[in-house]
């Protein structure tokens, strides 16, 4: 009995978050908060991680891929709209 509340206990407080699960919700909370630039940092940090731990997650590395290609697609809309904006006030 005391086994089981001591796995019980180690399970749900003890519990570890990998590194790759720090850095994609890292990148999660950048996405939502607007920074951009430092979300892709994340999720390319958070796919090594996932290479490097060899984890045969393939759903999850096509994920992120699609997201970094979407993060990289949105800052260059932001980057070429910001950049016409701009010189439209010189014309």
């Amino acid at each position: 009995m005391t086994l089981l509340v001591i796995l019980l206990i180690r399970f749900f407080v003890v519990r570890k978050k990998s590194l790759s699960d720090i850095l994609l919700s890292e990148a999660l909370k950048n996405e939502n908060d607007g920074y951009f630039n430092e979300a892709i940092i994340n999720y390319n940090q958070a796919l090594i991680e996932i290479k490097k731990n060899r984890v045969n997650n393939n759903g999850l590395k096509i994920k992120i891929i699609d997201k970094i290609k979407t993060l990289h697609t949105v800052t260059e809309y932001k980057n070429n709209f910001n950049f016409l904006r701009y010189h439209e006030k010189d014309i």
